[in-house]
């Protein structure tokens, strides 16, 4: 299961990321429209504590980067 710290350093989000990113991994896309919506265009995603991430998991992380990169953002 993936588990999201968010933590902010000025516009920037940072999302610690922590267990496997697989195709139980939802949470992830939600958690980047959410910072989206809120007006984070810069996203950085800290993969320090990320265990595994297989094929499923490098669709979800297209997904959300297609995501960011729709709203004219960074990721």
């Amino acid at each position: 299961m993936l588990e999201i710290a968010f933590r902010r350093a000025k516009s920037v989000a940072i999302l610690d990321l922590s267990g496997n990113i697989d195709i139980d991994c939802a949470v992830f896309i939600e958690k980047v429209g959410w910072c989206l919506e809120n007006g984070y265009l810069d996203i950085l995603c800290n993969f320090e504590n990320v265990n595994l991430v297989d094929y499923a998991g490098l669709s979800v992380l297209a997904i959300a980067y297609k995501d960011v990169i729709n709203h004219k953002g960074n990721i």
